[in-house]
């Protein structure tokens, strides 16, 4: 059902998970599932210039006033419930009348929805804080997850001031490469530095230089005005040099 829902509506770009971004910054007395955050969060993407679809399991979906208690599963109160308000249930309403939402039918079931719907096209991404650790190990191999996660998941922060009530949303989105070590056709190795975005570049020099000259030809014609030990700088790999890290 939800893979012929996809196909039905092939606009989205980005999927955000709904519960992930409702539990936010939730665990205190008081904490609760939060609508005005996805909302918020929604609108901010959209404004970014993506059309997101948001994952939301069906529990927290109610259909009318009568029926507006959901669970909250907040550290502090796991096992208590929340009565949601006019305003809530008229959030609710506009996702569906908006058509950006798909309730999940099974609990708990959610996260593999959001996970399947970012791979159901590509340049899809996702809005999420979730590291994935219960899940690695039931899909693909260790490497490659992380190098999904590395070049899908834009994660999120609500920066507030002493209202909890009151925040600026901070989308962080992926690198356009994967911290994988990447080599180029010319012999350079590119290694990503943990600190920020930057990347280490190491050309072989010397004896390895002229190696390499033999195996690959004029194209790795380096520059013997160098000493004869190995050049090092700081720079960013790019398509230009041949790097082979890239999106998914």
């Amino acid at each position: 059902d939800f893979d012929r829902w996809l196909r039905e509506r092939p606009g989205y770009d980005c999927v955000i998970d709904g519960p992930n971004v409702a539990y936010d910054d939730q665990n205190y007395v008081g904490g609760r599932f939060n609508y005005y955050q996805v909302e918020d969060l929604r609108q901010q993407v959209q404004l970014s210039g993506r059309q997101p679809l948001i994952v939301m399991p069906s529990k927290y979906m109610p259909s009318s006033f009568d029926h507006a208690k959901i669970p909250n599963h907040t550290r502090r109160q796991r096992h208590a419930t929340t009565d949601l308000s006019v305003e809530e249930l008229l959030i609710i309403e506009h996702w569906r009348q908006l058509d950006v939402v798909f309730e999940c039918q099974v609990s708990g079931k959610d996260d593999w929805l959001w996970m399947y719907a970012s791979l159901h096209g590509p340049g899809r991404l996702v809005v999420t804080n979730d590291e994935m650790r219960d899940h690695w190990l039931h899909l693909i191999e260790h490497r490659l997850f992380r190098r999904w996660k590395e070049t899908q998941i834009i994660h999120f922060e609500f920066e507030r001031s002493q209202d909890p009530s009151r925040w600026n949303i901070r989308l962080c989105p992926p690198s356009a490469w994967t911290h994988a070590s990447q080599t180029a056709p010319t012999g350079e190795w590119h290694f990503a530095c943990e600190e920020d975005d930057t990347w280490l570049c190491v050309r072989p020099l010397g004896e390895m230089g002229e190696l390499m000259r033999a195996v690959r030809g004029p194209e790795a014609d380096l520059d013997h005005t160098a000493p004869s030990t190995p050049w090092v700088a700081r720079t960013a790999p790019t398509a230009a040099s041949g790097s082979t890290g890239s999106r998914l």
